[in-house]
């Protein structure tokens, strides 16, 4: 078990749903450095929230805007409800 505040130990890196996400932005011709200067985050930030290093909810809801969808559609597991597994 991770120590407390050691997020680092409970994010689960994601490459395929990196790379979906990355085709469908695409697809609506979008980039993740564009997310990045919409929100005025850095484009790192914003590519570690879509790999799933790290959460940014801004983040997350700014790609899932794009996508047509919810950020909890894209990760669920980081929107489950408290007791829910």
């Amino acid at each position: 078990m991770p120590a407390f505040g050691d997020l680092s130990a409970m994010m689960t890196l994601d490459i395929e749903l990196h790379k979906r996400i990355l085709e469908r932005l695409h697809e609506r011709g979008v980039t993740l450095a564009q997310v990045a200067r919409e929100l005025k985050r850095s484009p790192t930030l914003v590519t570690y929230v879509s790999q799933g290093r790290c959460r940014s909810r801004p983040v997350e809801s700014a790609i899932a805007r794009h996508l047509n969808c919810e950020a909890a559609e894209l990760w669920p597991a980081r929107y489950q409800k408290r007791g829910d597994k």
